[in-house]
């Protein structure tokens, strides 16, 4: 994680690397006792923890791929202004962008559809 300082409030930003926590649960799954797994469960990462315990990670579907991204963004609507997803319709907000990336929520919005 880095801190930086914007405007005298600490943000956090963080990265994600799903392949690097796969070789770390590696070296650390013989220590892992079931009362640690417990308390994982009693978690939001419950669910998480346990597929990379259970050496359920799979390598190839934890890389970046381009297609994957772009067969999201084609379940863009813009008349509704959201993604479908079969019968699912979901919004996403600066709020959840920001959270997402580790970025800040705050500043002056800005129009991205005008041209200058």
């Amino acid at each position: 994680m880095f801190c930086t300082e914007r405007k005298k409030k600490i943000s956090l930003e963080y990265r994600s690397d799903l392949l690097k926590f796969r070789r770390v649960m590696e070296e650390m799954r013989l220590s892992v006792t079931n009362a640690h797994l417990e308390l994982m469960n009693r978690t939001l990462f419950g669910r998480l923890f346990k597929a990379y315990h259970e050496n359920l990670i799979i390598d190839g579907v934890c890389r970046k791929c381009d297609a994957n991204i772009v067969s999201i963004l084609k379940c863009y609507d813009p008349v509704q202004k959201a993604f479908v997803f079969g019968g699912i319709t979901a919004t996403i907000s600066a709020k959840d962008i920001a959270e997402i990336f580790g970025l800040p929520d705050e500043g002056e919005e800005t129009n991205l559809n005008s041209r200058k």
